[in-house]
């Protein structure tokens, strides 16, 4: 994990390009629903919204739930 914060460029999509901040932060903790506290009930919901558009059921559940 801490080689992979060292090396945003190879592992944190859009590093190269801008697309964050500080990319690094991009890999917090490593640990999973870290999101809840960020992201709000609002924003969520036009994210399933959209989802629900650009991709069937089951690869939607996959992108938010993986494989597992």
């Amino acid at each position: 994990f801490e080689n992979m914060k060292s090396k945003p460029e190879q592992f944190i999509p859009g590093a190269n390009r801008d697309a964050w901040h500080e990319p690094s932060r991009f890999l917090h903790k490593g640990t999973s629903g870290q999101w809840k506290d960020v992201i709000s009930p609002e924003a969520l919901d036009a994210f399933d919204k959209k989802l629900a558009e650009l991709l069937p059921p089951d690869r939607a559940l996959w992108l938010k739930q993986g494989s597992g």
